[in-house]
């Protein structure tokens, strides 16, 4: 009962519940009753929108994630709950570690989106408390990621708040979080939220959004055929019905960066706009060029985020300059390709370039059809420090943040961006740089997606990895 929510035993949800399949008190193995007969199901993005998949195999999970897509009905109706607005019934509440780099606080919420998509369920993001970071602050700057991105309101959010904040503070949402995580199946919580309405809310953290996307939700994204991937798709944002019917077709791989693609069509990495000026300033104090002057961008991770891999540990600089190597002949030019360099380690890296070949300013010419202008970015010092066990202020963060973001707006915008993504700056511009072909036509033997000249050997898959 603590963990389901304070007042489970009189919640008319539960009762409702109760009484339908004849359960007691004392314990005797209940009968099950009748359901009475079925509501309509939950409207999509698109209330016309409905699946007629009347052939496809049902999926043989009856565990957590099945029931909550499964059961797609407002019990609310039927027990007399106030039902003036049920779009805040069912919420994925996502609650990152603030204290963790902006880049993997921005990939568990593009993975908490999928779940809550695919689940049906409106998605909102609780920041730990400001004053828990830097109380000391006189004026603060604000470092959560309700300050660093723009939520879509339409088809993500849903325009809900976070719930039952009459009763639940941000440490009583956290504990019970944490109690969730140890349940072998997964439960949600139930409270009553601000309009009247019980709410169901699921609260996942930073720390297991990735785990818990891998036990319930990834196979089941992946199934095919499913009744649940045209819906799926069109609460992405897909177009009917050319999109969402050739999603519902894609397997692997390239089914994930189509998810990419639609996350991103739709709106879903839009950086809020003061940070995008204080990026803007950040480029003039340092004068550094403007993200759309570079032809290319190479995630160069070294130090602790070199991986384990033998192979990846001996990546050099060549081997990201590798595309424009292969490609100098059809792109003669005097003209010297302008590439920034992303790093944790800006020293190493610099050192690195120089010992390619590179001149003091960082200038090195290949041969009459090929040379480069390097410029290696000053954020590397940011990310080693933007880590969970960070103690500084909260404007020194807020510097970090914005340091990131810069990195990662020149990686989106370059025509060609270069790594191997093992990072988590290098997995999001790769994911952001996802889109949707508009040149395809009906012929569904062809993947419409392009990645816009994105170099890399290995495949990060699904989003926000």
């Amino acid at each position: 009962t603590p963990l389901l929510g304070e007042g489970v035993r009189d919640s008319k949800l539960i009762k409702f519940f109760a009484k339908e399949v004849g359960w007691k008190e004392t314990g005797e193995v209940p009968v099950v009753a009748a359901l009475p007969q079925p509501l309509e199901p939950v409207a999509t993005a698109d209330a016309s929108v409905q699946s007629d998949k009347v052939d496809e195999e049902e999926p043989t999970s009856t565990g957590f994630v099945s029931s909550i897509i499964s059961v797609r009905n407002s019990f609310q109706e039927l027990i007399g709950t106030r039902s003036d607005d049920p779009s805040c019934d069912d919420i994925l509440m996502f609650m990152p570690n603030t204290l963790e780099p902006i880049a993997k606080q921005i990939n568990g919420y593009i993975r908490a989106a999928m779940m809550a998509t695919f689940a049906n369920k409106a998605l909102v993001v609780l920041d730990m408390p400001q004053d828990a970071i830097c109380a000391d602050e006189k004026s603060p700057k604000n470092v959560g990621l309700n300050d660093v991105l723009k939520f879509p309101k339409e088809w993500l959010s849903r325009g809900c708040g976070i719930p039952c904040t009459a009763t639940h503070s941000y440490d009583n949402w956290n504990e019970i979080r944490q109690d969730m995580s140890q349940l072998v199946e997964p439960a949600e919580h139930v409270c009553s939220n601000d309009n009247g309405r019980e709410a169901r809310v699921f609260p996942i953290g930073g720390d297991n959004v990735h785990e818990f996307f891998e036990t319930n939700f990834k196979e089941r994204m992946l199934q095919r055929p499913s009744p649940f991937a045209y819906d799926w798709a069109v609460r992405l944002g897909a177009s009917e019905p050319l999109e969402a019917e050739l999603f519902t077709q894609l397997q692997g791989e390239v089914m994930w960066d189509y998810v990419g693609g639609l996350l991103v069509q739709s709106g879903i990495l839009q950086i809020n706009e003061d940070v995008v000026a204080n990026v803007w300033k950040y480029f003039k104090n340092i004068k550094m060029p403007t993200p759309k002057t570079f032809d290319g961008a190479i995630d160069f991770p070294r130090g602790k985020n070199v991986p384990e891999d033998p192979a990846a540990k001996s990546f050099k600089l060549e081997h990201y300059l590798k595309y424009y190597y292969d490609n100098q002949d059809k792109n003669c030019s005097k003209k010297p390709k302008h590439i920034y360099i992303s790093s944790d380690d800006p020293k190493g890296a610099r050192k690195e370039v120089q010992a390619f070949g590179a001149n003091g300013k960082l200038r090195f010419t290949a041969n009459k059809c090929l040379s480069f202008r390097f410029v290696v970015g000053l954020a590397g010092s940011a990310r080693k420090r933007n880590s969970k066990d960070f103690t500084g202020s909260c404007a020194a963060r807020y510097g970090d943040i914005v340091k990131d973001i810069a990195d990662y707006m020149i990686m989106r915008k370059a025509p060609t961006f270069m790594g191997e993504f093992h990072t988590d700056l290098g997995r999001l511009a790769r994911t952001d740089r996802l889109i949707l072909n508009p040149n395809e036509t009906t012929d569904f033997s062809t993947l419409v997606i392009s990645d816009t000249k994105t170099q890399g050997n290995i495949h990060p898959g699904p989003p926000g990895w």
